[in-house]
């Protein structure tokens, strides 16, 4: 054995009794370094989970802020009723668990070979015109059910 190497188990008790004297660890040698970066990374370009989550969050806001104006829009011209308030609070927990599918659906298409951007907004872009065409059919129909 080399002997300016120390062996591992040797070391993981030396860092264990600097940590418990509140001592940081030590670092590991030049050559363990060097022998720990020669193993490529083959997750180097992807983000992590939580960027992926944070990414579609910051997309959930324009997503529901679409549907929100819709919807409004769509009342205040039918008159508005403050009884479909109460009906469209149901929609929108519905409209909002739906769109937990597109991190997932990213997800399995980018394991496919797609490129995630694309991937991402096309999700995007579709989920949403499906929720738009679901929240005007869905409006349309409380609206008319409230004049009755």
């Amino acid at each position: 054995m080399n002997g300016d190497r120390v062996p591992i188990d040797q070391r993981n008790a030396d860092n264990a009794a600097d940590i418990a004297e509140g001592l940081p660890p030590s670092a590991p040698s030049l050559a363990e370094s060097e022998a720990a970066s020669a193993i490529p990374d083959i997750r180097a370009k992807e983000p992590t989970s939580m960027e992926v989550f944070f990414a579609w969050e910051k997309l959930r806001l324009a997503f529901n802020a679409l549907l929100l104006v819709i919807v409004v829009f769509m009342m205040l011209r039918a008159g508005f009723n403050p009884l479909a308030i109460v009906f469209f609070g149901e929609d929108a927990v519905l409209a909002n668990l739906c769109y937990c599918v597109g991190p997932v659906a990213e997800g399995y298409l980018c394991w496919l070979g797609l490129p995630r951007i694309v991937v991402r907004w096309l999700v995007l872009l579709f989920g949403t015109l499906i929720g738009v065409v679901l929240a005007v059919e869905r409006a349309a129909e409380l609206l008319k059910r409230l004049d009755k």
